[in-house]
């Protein structure tokens, strides 16, 4: 028999209890909303099933990009919840499957609405209607939002829910456009006597003053980063291992094409983690990690491995060693601004490789 476990791969921990914490955290912003948790790509790279288990018993519903991705839901993890597709469908057969299985599609444009109007005569279903407030990606314009609003319910819709996003809720100095899309938004729902959605993580956590309707959907605040919040707690930290350490003299050459120079005798650890296994391009010069407290340049990226300069690491390193990549020493944002990559882009690269621990 072959033992699978000979391998030594990256590691993602996922903690549980901090999952559930984040969720918990959000919901109580809006107790009398839904809170839908945002799983798109494969969750942010923890693992579609994963996270949707840990949030099966107590999420009000969850949203994905895909429509590949809520089918998954619904049959490997066999969700009962509602599941929305943020990007809508392209296939007109899916949307009575959809609804049978209890997925919602947003419905942006044309193509999406005619489709819509033609196959589903189920008048009391939820229809997600996506209105552009500023984003400018999908939705109907202002301007066409009481014309396709009218002739959803001249047809007989009864049950639409209007839905936007908030593009720069982040970004504080902002906020005078985020609260223009909030206000389009309430203004139009108003108007219509429509339930509305808009609120992503930011939105929900730092525009509480305003109603933020009916859902909110929340991705990163779920895993604790990003959204700077006190009550929110990291729930996330990767972990590759120390392959080799070599000695190399002054002078000498390090990595592919002579890529590092060593300007003095230099001790150098080759991790486990290279762009296979989702660190797809080499970080900006000067990027370190964290090893033993002690900043450490990675000198070197290949498809398997990671090469570091751990001269100045006062403590022993040894082969098989555990090294941190990210976690409760040097977060998630700290290693993002170190490379240089957003925090998404780290962690929805991450591949089939780095193994998803749940502890």
């Amino acid at each position: 028999m072959i033992n699978d476990l000979c391998d030594l791969n990256p590691e993602l921990h996922i903690n549980k209890s901090n999952i559930l914490n984040n969720y918990n955290i959000s919901k109580s912003l809006s107790p009398k909303a839904k809170t839908f948790a945002v799983l798109k790509a494969n969750a942010y790279g923890c693992g579609l099933n994963n996270i949707a288990n840990i949030l099966r018993d107590c999420a009000d519903g969850f949203a994905v990009a895909r429509w590949s991705e809520a089918i998954m839901l619904k049959t490997h993890s066999t969700i009962k919840q509602d599941i929305l597709v943020l990007t809508g469908l392209y296939n007109k057969a899916c949307y009575q499957q959809g609804l049978d299985l209890g997925i919602y599609s947003m419905i942006g444009n044309d193509y999406q609405l005619n489709h819509y109007i033609k196959e589903i005569k189920l008048y009391h279903k939820p229809i997600y209607l996506k209105i552009n407030t500023g984003m400018n990606r999908f939705g109907f314009s202002l301007n066409e939002a009481d014309l396709v609003i009218n002739k959803l319910k001249r047809s007989g819709y009864q049950n639409i829910i209007l839905m936007s996003h908030c593009s720069s809720a982040l970004d504080q100095d902002s906020a005078h456009y985020t609260e223009s899309q909030l206000k389009h938004i309430n203004f139009l729902a108003e108007k219509h006597q429509c339930k509305f959605t808009i609120a992503n993580s930011p939105t929900a956590f730092f525009y509480q003053q305003f109603d933020l309707g009916y859902i909110n959907r929340i991705g990163t605040a779920l895993y604790g980063h990003e959204i700077n919040h006190s009550q929110l707690k990291p729930a996330l930290a990767l972990f590759a291992y120390i392959l080799n350490i070599i000695h190399v003299k002054k002078g000498d050459y390090v990595g592919y094409s002579r890529g590092w120079q060593a300007p003095y005798n230099a001790k150098i650890a080759i991790l486990n983690f290279g762009y296979g296994d989702g660190l797809t391009h080499f970080p900006k010069k000067g990027a370190y990690l964290l090893i033993k407290n002690t900043p450490c340049s990675i000198l070197s990226l290949t498809m398997d491995t990671m090469l570091v300069d751990v001269t100045s690491c006062p403590e022993t390193l040894s082969i098989c060693d555990q090294i941190e990549i990210f976690g409760n020493h040097f977060s998630l944002e700290s290693f993002s601004s170190a490379i240089g990559l957003s925090m998404d882009e780290i962690l929805t690269q991450l591949s089939a490789r780095v193994q998803r621990i749940i502890s």
